[in-house]
């Protein structure tokens, strides 16, 4: 063990926004399910380490209190499971740096919602977060099947990783009971879940020390917070599978709700009265808020610490400010505001509006951790309140354009777009401004080229080159012959969650892009590369787990980094005086797969691009492969004006990869849906070498990633029944017809892989 590890890993995962952070030797899950375990996953793991993040106490309090369907400021759990993945990817690729196996697990969406194999449970994980915080040492399990703390009692979320590293295990926690079955969990079920259907007890035993919860019936449980139906309809003695969707076609959906055994559990320590505040008990804070001023150094720490997130300007507002905007109308307790603003050029040149897609989920991550900060420093703080945004901002001073306007007198840039967070909050604060706290900061001993590089770097790239922009309209003009004009599916769905499929299907033709379709005057593009774990898409649907789950979450979540460290570089370029455009996909000769989180760019976008740049070899199924992660990275490519030097940062190749693929045709016998054909090889010269090359078929290829129609491409392994073979003949009338032979549930949460990259010997 080495604590040394142990104690940056801790730090790091504070740093990065977690409450509790505990660690679990594998030991302690001798008892799981091999293929729900951390071992069943990483055969070679040795801990977990488990994160928390405490839901805000105002979400809690006042989130589904005219009904558990009307959430309120309890929607924060969207932003908190977002930002347990965040936490999780970059903790895992930490320990992979530093040369041990790592695998994140998402903290939600990804389910078995029946039995599999030999796995016989329903809505069954990948490994259970709240289990393993038990075993990590952060609390015991409650009758509700809840993890709870001594600090915030249910009130968390949690994330985990499993690793190799020789870590020092965190001691269970002992020092009182937490759940003392005050019954408030079942009588404010609203499914009745804790009375009916209950067959028996659940019982965790860790290292000798039983947990004993309530056996209910998870269907009966998913009923509004899975699958959104009224919670004011009569619940049948009798939930299973076929119930629920027999519901959802007679009613259709209402909304997600607030679970109320979540909502009304705190431990006696941690008890307070309601005071006609809350329905629920009001949180005892380990800090307790004082009549001094707010310390100056929490301006200071809140500011610096959404500086991460690309906000540009945090301002604070007094009492005086807040009742002239009404605020206590929508927080009785409001003596303060926080209001910040982020601004992006837009730029949906290929579909995707790279800016927006980063900037909503960086502000929520900067409005929950002011929120959290705020809790922590013993006041309350309402995240999301039902104000006029852009009335806050306009008081704050912050301009149309996320500028400063009225401050320094800068002009609206052309074309920009500004969102605004309001967090309100008990706190008396006054008013202090922190304007244009994401400007560059440059070495100004270096050139622009360096300073960017340093940026990337500091994003977390290891992998990253600036080619002219001339070479890559180029490589269009050579892909143009082999990918432009190809026939491909788009299908719209109109049918609402887990109803049959309504799809409306049409035909439309590839268009390639070049960087001047991009931006006018372009010229350089930057190719910027992010890794997740190699260990990940070595141990992806093998046994004993069959797990596909960390996959998808590796793949989902460097989607979201790249474009988090894009919008930064764009910024970066931007505020230097140039224009900046990010695509997931340059020349548009990549794909999209299906996820849980919607569709993201499969592993071949960008490729063609990274490998043309120097970046690593052209495998034959058009995946770039490097030398520091092989398949494991996905790519960003962004088009500037800058006047910028050509540079390549990656490590020079010590396998052959052009020699590997000759006479191996893995990658053509593990494509469920027969994209890959030898006959279509092309020859193809990147970065003056010749490869060859198997251009998928695209329609093909959807039908296995995009639409998820081919169990072998994955979805199988999460209990899919879905299974249509791909017809010769790929038309909008077959892929409507086999829309309608799809599993109803797990349609909505889709899980595809790449066989051709999985199953390559390179992995």
């Amino acid at each position: 063990m080495n604590a040394n590890l142990t104690a940056m890993l801790k730090e790091a995962a504070l740093e990065w926004g977690a409450d509790l952070v505990g660690i679990s030797p594998i030991s302690r899950f001798a008892n799981a399910p091999i293929m729900m375990s951390p071992q069943g996953i990483l055969p070679t793991a040795k801990n977990v380490v488990v994160c928390a993040i405490h839901h805000p106490d105002e979400a809690m309090e006042l989130g589904g209190e005219k009904h558990p369907q009307e959430i309120g400021p309890y929607a924060i759990q969207y932003v908190m499971n977002s930002k347990l993945d965040y936490m999780a990817y970059r903790i895992a690729n930490l320990l992979d740096g530093l040369g041990y196996e790592a695998v994140p697990i998402a903290s939600s969406n990804i389910w078995r919602y029946r039995p599999f194999m030999d796995l016989q449970a329903d809505f069954a994980p990948d490994m259970s977060h709240i289990y393993a915080a038990v075993c990590a040492g952060l609390g015991q399990l409650g009758w509700h099947g809840l993890t709870m703390t001594p600090e915030y009692g249910a009130w968390n979320r949690f994330v985990s990783i499993i690793t190799d590293a020789p870590l020092c295990p965190t001691e269970l926690y002992e020092d009182t009971r937490l759940c003392d079955m005050c019954g408030e969990c079942i009588r404010h079920c609203p499914t009745d879940a804790y009375r009916k259907e209950v067959d028996g007890v659940n019982v965790l035993e860790v290292e000798g020390r039983q947990h004993k919860f309530a056996n209910k019936n998870l269907w009966r449980c998913a009923w509004g917070e899975h699958f959104d139906l009224d919670l004011d309809l009569e619940i049948p003695d009798v939930v299973d599978e076929k119930t629920l969707l027999e519901h959802v076609d007679k009613y259709g959906l209402r909304g997600g709700e607030m679970g109320c055994c979540l909502k009304y559990c705190l431990p006696r320590e941690l008890r307070q009265d309601g005071e006609g505040h809350t329905s629920t008990y009001i949180r005892k804070k380990h800090s307790v808020a004082t009549d001094l001023p707010v310390h100056r150094r929490l301006y200071d720490e809140i500011a610096n610490y959404v500086r991460r997130y690309s906000v540009d300007n945090v301002v604070f507002l007094d009492e005086a400010a807040v009742d002239g905007l009404g605020g206590k109308k929508a927080y009785d307790k409001a003596r303060g505001a926080v209001v910040m603003s982020l601004s992006y050029h837009k730029n949906p040149t290929d579909g995707i509006d790279f800016a927006s897609r980063a900037a909503g989920p960086l502000l929520g991550f900067a409005r929950l951790d002011v929120t959290r900060m705020l809790d922590n420093a013993g006041f309350t703080a309402l995240n999301n309140p039902p104000v006029d945004r852009e009335a806050y901002a306009a008081i704050a001073g912050i301009g149309p354009s996320g500028t400063a306007g009225r401050q320094n007198g800068v002009g609206q840039p052309d074309g920009r777009e500004t969102q605004i967070e309001v967090v309100l909050t008990s706190a008396p604060l006054k008013r202090y401004a922190y304007w244009d706290i994401s400007a560059p900061s440059d070495n100004r001993r270096l050139s622009l080229t360096d300073n960017l590089c340093r940026l990337m770097e500091a994003e977390g790239s290891d992998l990253y080159a600036v080619v002219p922009a001339a070479r890559m309209e180029a490589l269009t003009g050579r892909l143009e012959p082999i990918k432009g004009g190809e026939p491909l599916l788009r299908a719209a769905h109109n049918a609402p969650r887990f109803s049959p499929y309504r799809p409306e299907v049409f035909e439309y033709r590839r268009k390639l892009r070049r960087p001047s379709d991009y931006l006018a005057g372009a010229k350089n593009v930057i190719i910027m590369g992010l890794h997740y774990p190699e260990i990940v898409q070595k141990m992806t649907i093998k046994p004993p787990a069959f797990a596909v789950g960390p996959y998808l979450f590796s793949k989902y979540e460097n989607a979201n980094e790249l474009a988090y460290s894009a919008l930064k570089v764009c910024k970066y370029l931007q505020a230097k005086g140039y224009e900046a455009a990010a695509s997931y996909d340059l020349t548009g000769t990549g794909g999209e797969m299906a996820t849980p989180r919607g569709l993201l760019p499969d592993a071949f976008s960008n490729c063609l691009e990274a490998v043309e740049a120097g970046i690593g070899q052209l495998a034959a199924n058009g995946v770039c492969y490097t030398a520091e992660h092989g398949f494991s990275q996905g790519f960003v490519a962004i088009v500037t004006n800058a006047p910028l030097d050509t540079v390549c940062r990656a490590k020079e190749m010590q396998r052959d990869v052009i020699a590997a693929c000759v006479g191996c045709d893995q990658c053509i016998k593990a494509c469920p849906s027969r994209a890959l054909k030898a006959e279509k090889m092309v020859e193809i010269e990147l970065c003056g070498r010749q490869y060859k090359w198997i251009p998928t078929d695209g329609k093909a290829c959807d039908w296995s990633r995009k639409f998820a129609l081919c169990g072998e491409e994955g979805h199988k392994y999460t209990g899919s029944q879905t299974e249509v073979a791909a017809p010769e003949q790929i038309t909008p009338e077959a892929l409507e017809g086999a829309f309608a032979k799809t599993d109803r549930i797990l349609q909505y949460r889709p899980t595809t892989v790449h066989r051709c990259i999985i199953d390559c010997p390179l992995v």
